[in-house]
């Protein structure tokens, strides 16, 4: 950005059915991470490419990305909103938006304008959205947002099922006891640049990674 590097020399690997956490201080580039591998920023350097190493096509309807927006429509209930996603996905089958409202706990809100709802409810069906086409790779900023002590163990569970059935899931949180929780390998990011990446394992667990890396 600018003459600024938000994320520089930065090489790795993130397989199917694995459950990655981005972590690092504010401005470290775990957000712009995302952005790139979700082809919503464009890099100046470097390619990312997706399952065939030589394939570097963005596939969109593959791709699962939820930032810091929620991207929903205040002035439509929470029903319309995931049938609007399930339209622009070209999805036919109306079950399937009866579905997602009851897989992130709306069911019985599924009439109530966005505009009504709690930040946690905003945050569930937001969620929701995401998890609308099934995506094979889901990459989600601060997920937590909003969310309960229930809220967060619901999304754990949930996150993991996902992985176990193959898919890619990719964290940026600042919630330590949720990601101990929940992710098995981690990206270490300081100002830009990677100060780990693999599984948590290795650096000694959960623990050892934060002494090393955080001093805590």
């Amino acid at each position: 950005f600018g003459r600024r590097y938000a994320v520089k020399d930065v090489d790795l690997d993130w397989s199917p059915g694995t459950i990655t956490a981005v972590i690092g201080p504010n401005g470290a580039g775990k957000s712009t991470i995302l952005g790139l591998v979700a082809g919503r920023i464009a890099s100046s350097q470097g390619t990312v490419g997706y399952g065939d190493a030589s394939n570097n096509t963005v596939p969109r309807k593959n791709i699962g990305y939820l930032s810091h927006a929620s991207f929903l429509y205040r002035a439509l209930t929470c029903r319309e909103n995931i049938q609007l996603a399930a339209d622009l996905h070209g999805m036919n089958d109306p079950s399937r938006v009866d579905e997602v409202l009851g897989r992130v706990g709306l069911a019985e809100h599924g009439n109530r304008f966005v505009s009504e709802l709690s930040r946690g409810m905003v945050q569930r069906l937001a969620i929701g959205r995401v998890l609308l086409s099934s995506p094979g790779i889901l990459l989600l900023d601060e997920p937590t947002t909003g969310l309960d002590e229930a809220g967060r163990a619901w999304l754990t569970d949930t996150l993991k099922d996902l992985a176990q059935r193959g898919c890619t899931v990719v964290v940026v949180s600042h919630q330590r006891g949720f990601l101990q929780g929940l992710a098995t390998h981690a990206l270490v990011l300081r100002r830009g640049r990677p100060q780990f990446s693999g599984e948590v394992t290795e650096a000694g667990g959960w623990d050892g990674l934060f002494q090393e890396y955080f001093g805590s």
